[in-house]
């Protein structure tokens, strides 16, 4: 189930989810949650928090993305919530290798239907912050970091080898437009975590920048100004097309956190709630499909949108 943490639309409401779509976080909260009770706060919604008080998380949302006022929005600002709080401190700690040698994540998995911290829910759906997570532990990290009055590029190595790579930086506008972009020589020792370029300026609120490596060495990264309750995203759900069990996915705007389901539970996907300038592409695999699969349930988003 999704993760329990001045609304953008007005007011926090417990307004019934009517018409709700089909991915399978969405039926994991129908299957346990009677279909009258289904609204955010209700009796039934609230005893399957462990939390005290019920709305505690309320002020976690406030600030990073507004209070939900649909079960769609609750789903979707509570995961971004808990993807980006997991996300900044991870970097953090992994930044500050060799004097912190890694972080423990809680939790992974849930035994009992309820809002937790998990990072997949009790019917074994992994949310946001599992695929977040899983770019930031990788062997090899490039982050962002900001200090009073600048901004950092860092690439952290947890292998035993030393890493030679270059860090691409592009600078995008508030819908996603290229600014500007440069490339930063990177040669780290093995087991090391430094800043590799710095600039004596924040990031504006909304606007992003982002990094990749010219060989793969790295995941992709970014870091936006502000807060996701600041971003300004696109309307328009992302194209696609299958081919077998290869989704590939087009952002048409700037889009968070696009997203690929199929509605079925247990199916695997090889990446998911990426991150896309207007044009980019990413393509997921599919795997674990039962026998009589229907690519027709395919269905891709981004964050908050139809």
């Amino acid at each position: 189930m999704p993760t329990d943490t001045s609304s953008r639309r007005k007011p926090g409401s417990t307004a019934p989810a009517a018409s709700l779509p089909t991915e399978y976080e969405i039926r994991v909260l129908e299957r346990w949650i009677p279909a009258e009770s289904l609204s955010i706060h209700s009796g039934s919604f609230d005893a399957h928090n462990k939390d005290n008080p019920k709305n505690k998380g309320d002020a976690v949302l406030g600030i990073v993305t507004g209070l939900p006022t649909t079960m769609r929005e609750y789903v979707d600002f509570t995961m971004a919530a808990q993807a980006e709080g997991l996300k900044f401190g991870v970097e953090h700690y992994r930044r500050r290798q060799p004097h912190c040698a890694g972080t423990l994540v809680w939790q992974f998995n849930d035994v009992w239907p309820g809002f937790s911290w998990s990072l997949i829910d009790h019917d074994a759906v992994p949310k946001a912050s599992f695929y977040t997570l899983r770019r930031t532990f990788a062997p090899v990290m490039a982050s962002f970091a900001e200090t009073a009055a600048a901004l950092e590029l860092w690439v952290s190595n947890s292998t035993p080898d030393p890493v030679t790579t270059t860090a691409v930086v592009t600078f995008t506008d508030a819908d996603g437009t290229e600014l500007s972009t440069l490339e930063v020589p990177v040669t780290l020792e093995a087991h090391g975590s430094r800043c590799v370029w710095a600039r004596s300026e924040r990031l504006a609120t909304g606007r992003w920048v982002w990094v990749h490596s010219t060989d793969d060495a790295f995941p992709r990264n970014r870091l936006f100004g502000g807060e996701v309750r600041d971003l300004t995203l696109g309307t328009e759900p992302p194209q696609w097309t299958v081919e077998g069990t290869t989704v590939t996915v087009r952002a048409t705007a700037l889009t968070y956190q696009a997203r690929v389901t199929t509605g079925v539970p247990g199916v695997r996907y090889s990446d998911n709630y990426v991150d896309l300038r207007p044009g980019e592409e990413a393509t997921i695999v599919l795997s674990n499909l039962p026998p009589d699969f229907d690519p027709k349930t395919i269905t891709v988003r981004g964050y908050d949108t139809d």
